[in-house]
């Protein structure tokens, strides 16, 4: 088992990230203005997508609600020295 980061833009989109299978989220933290997750994984393990989705405050976020097509909350990071907050989800399989 190690600890890896991915990367994980900021995007109006899906964000799909491939991980190897089972790997266990940590912490997602804003690095040098980039967002970055790490995770704990085993690295031999076959990768698998994961798709995650940025939220701003304030934003719509009827589609989280969605009992059909749930998601998770993961982290809120902050930019530009909190002027900017988003909220981390991912969804669930």
């Amino acid at each position: 088992m190690r600890i890896f980061k991915f990367i994980v833009p900021v995007q109006d989109s899906y964000v799909v990230v491939a991980m190897p299978a089972g790997a266990t989220i940590l912490s997602v933290q804003n690095q040098g203005g980039q967002p970055a997750l790490w995770a704990l994984v085993d690295e031999t393990a076959r990768k698998e997508p994961r798709t995650f989705m940025w939220k701003g405050t304030g934003h719509d976020c009827d589609e989280l609600a969605d009992p059909l097509h749930p998601w998770k909350y993961r982290a809120t990071v902050q930019f530009s020295g909190g002027a900017l907050v988003f909220h981390l989800f991912e969804k669930v399989l």
